[in-house]
């Protein structure tokens, strides 16, 4: 830091914006420094408040660095994966994210500074900005990915536009695919058909949730668990088996 000749200060600091702060060392009159190191889990903006000690403190023009990590996270989490919200809403999200190294050390890397990347898969949902700040805009579903040095992690947002809310059709996103099919028959009760089906997404992102599978135009009187006897059918996905 610069001290003005018209001043005659005394001493010096500099605050490091939620860390420390340091005294200045090779203090002139006019200019003092002072170094520190950067912790090892840092990642993001680091401000830097230089101030003088000349009879009152006189403070210094603030300077922010950008901390990044040398190398991409071996793992990217979000601290949330899913938001449902209903219309009308004001709602605005933050995301927050941490990242995982080969080393052990976990960095918070929700900020711009640090390289973190925000997109939406569909704005006229949701919004994001470059510090990850999410607008609920529309009805629909959304998925923001959150990108560090290319490793990913997603977000996924349900947006119901009212009552009642129109499920919306994702099979253009997905292969599905018949397999096997089991028949056991017992005379005395009915005859059990076990058809497996192997649902897989196609596309580059998660498929927000909650997920259904609905299945039409079933046989009169057959029933099904979680069917209404009529020939609709649905269940929960994930489901195993």
């Amino acid at each position: 830091m610069d001290v003005a000749a018209s001043l005659h200060a005394t001493d010096g600091l500099i605050a490091i914006q939620g860390l420390e702060t340091l005294r200045a060392k090779q203090f002139l009159g006019t200019r003092f420094s002072a170094d520190f190191v950067i912790p090892e889990d840092y990642a993001g903006p680091l401000t830097l408040s230089p101030n003088a000690f000349a009879g009152d403190l006189v403070s210094g023009p603030e300077v922010t660095i950008k901390v990044r990590p040398r190398t991409p996270p071996k793992d990217l989490i979000a601290s949330q994966r899913h938001y449902f919200s209903t219309l009308p809403t004001t709602d605005h999200v933050q995301m927050y994210a941490k990242g995982r190294y080969a080393d052990g050390v976990e960095r918070d890397l929700s900020s711009s500074a640090a390289g973190t990347i925000y997109a939406s898969s569909n704005p006229a949902v949701v919004s994001v900005d470059r510090e990850g700040s999410c607008t609920v805009i529309g009805s629909g579903l959304a998925v923001i990915t959150i990108d560090n040095g290319g490793v990913r992690d997603f977000v996924t947002f349900a947006v119901d536009g009212g009552n009642p809310f129109q499920a919306i059709d994702l099979s253009d996103q997905v292969a599905i695919q018949r397999g096997s099919l089991q028949v056991e028959s017992n005379p005395r009760v009915m005859r059990t058909h076990h058809q497996q089906v192997t649902i897989k997404n196609t596309t580059a992102l998660p498929l927000p949730g909650p997920l259904f599978l609905e299945i039409f135009g079933l046989p009169e009187r057959i029933i099904t668990y979680g069917g209404n006897g009529r020939g609709r059918y649905q269940l929960t996905l994930p489901r195993d088996g």
